[in-house]
């Protein structure tokens, strides 16, 4: 491996690679909510106090959406996603149903590249 090698340029990600790390970018931003309903049962609920970190969290998924990179997910799971960045309530069966969405489509587009 030269000196030139760096210089190369790489590979250009095609539209599925750059939508499967939007989706792996989502994920990470649902994963400290979703620690803390695992332990909640089923239906229940919790408050989510941490303030700076939601507002941090909501910035990333603004900046997500605003790339335009989940925008084929659709408006209505756009409004959903930031509907739960929004309120400080956690609910269990709204985070785990997009978490399991989320790994599905992200599941999907992998078989694509």
């Amino acid at each position: 491996m030269g000196i030139l090698d760096f210089f190369k340029k790489k590979a250009p990600k095609n539209k599925y690679q750059i939508y499967h790390e939007s989706i792996s970018e989502v994920l990470e931003l649902l994963k400290r909510k979703k620690q803390i309903v695992e332990s909640l049962k089923d239906g229940d609920s919790e408050l989510d106090f941490s303030f700076d970190q939601n507002m941090f969290e909501k910035l990333m998924l603004f900046e997500i959406i605003k790339s335009g990179s989940i925008s084929f997910l659709g408006n209505d799971f756009k409004n959903h996603i930031l509907e739960i960045f929004d309120n400080s309530e956690l609910k269990k069966d709204e985070i785990m149903n997009i978490w399991n969405y989320l790994l599905n489509e992200q599941d999907k587009l992998s078989k694509l590249f």
